[in-house]
C-alpha cells in the first residue's frame, strides 16, 4: 500500500464501562483475524461488518497487523492509506462502551500523531530522524551519525531530546528553537500532534 501510515491504537474501559467489554472485543477480533500473516485477510472492515458499524463517510481502508491483548487494554497496529482511521476507532470504542488512543505515523504526509498525552499506553511525543548514509564530515553531526545505530529515535519528554542533542554539541532551550537550529540534510525532528484533525 503506496502511502502506508503507521497507526497503533490501545482500547481500555472507561471507568462507568462494563467489565466484559475488553473481552467482548477480544473474542471479536480473534474471530475475525484468527491470523495475522501474509495471506490472512486482515482489513480493518471485518471487525466493522462484524460489529454492524455502517462505513458510510468513514474511512476504513487498512489491514491489522499485531494485536497485543491483555486484561485491561487490546493494543492494536495497523497499515493504513495515507491516514489514520481515528472516526473508525472512535465507531469501534463507542460500540464497546470503551476509550482509545491513537499513535499515527505517516512521515511523507507529515502525519505524527500521539493522543495519548500523558504517555500511559503511547508514550511518544518525539520522533528524532538522523539521516545515516548522509556524508557529515566536518560537521557538528559527524559524531552523532557515525556513533548512531537507529536511523529513528523517539523522546517522551522535550527535556529528554533536547539533553540527547546536546551531548552531540547541538544545544537548544526549546523544540522550536532546535528545529530552527538543525540543517535537514542531516536530522530532523517531528513534533507529535495530540489531536487528531
Amino acid at each position: 500500500m503506496a502511502n502506508v501510515c503507521s497507526d497503533t491504537v490501545v482500547l481500555f474501559p472507561k471507568e462507568d464501562t462494563p467489565g466484559n467489554a475488553v473481552s467482548r472485543l477480544k473474542e471479536d477480533l480473534l474471530d475475525c483475524y484468527p491470523s495475522i500473516g501474509i495471506h490472512a485477510d486482515t482489513r480493518l472492515v471485518l471487525l466493522l461488518e462484524r460489529l454492524n458499524i455502517p462505513t458510510d463517510g468513514i474511512c476504513f481502508r487498512g489491514d491489522v497487523v499485531c494485536m497485543d491483548i491483555e486484561d485491561a487494554y487490546i493494543c492494536l497496529e495497523l497499515e493504513t492509506a495515507w491516514n489514520p482511521l481515528y472516526d473508525a476507532y472512535q465507531k469501534i470504542a463507542e460500540h464497546y462502551g470503551l476509550d482509545f488512543v491513537l499513535r499515527a505515523e505517516e512521515p511523507g504526509e507529515r502525519i505524527f500523531i500521539n493522543t495519548d498525552v500523558y504517555g500511559v499506553y503511547l508514550d511518544v511525543r518525539y520522533r528524532v530522524l538522523l539521516k545515516l548514509d548522509a556524508d557529515a564530515g566536518g560537521t557538528v553531526y559527524e559524531k552523532m551519525l557515525r556513533e548512531e545505530t537507529d536511523m529513528e529515535i523517539y523522546f517522551f519528554h522535550e527535556g529528554d531530546m533536547l539533553e540527547w542533542f546536546a551531548k552531540y554539541g547541538i544545544s537548544a532551550g526549546s523544540y522550536d528553537e532546535l528545529e530552527r537550529r538543525l540543517d535537514s540534510d542531516y536530522v530532523c525532528v517531528n513534533l507529535y500532534d495530540t489531536i487528531c484533525a
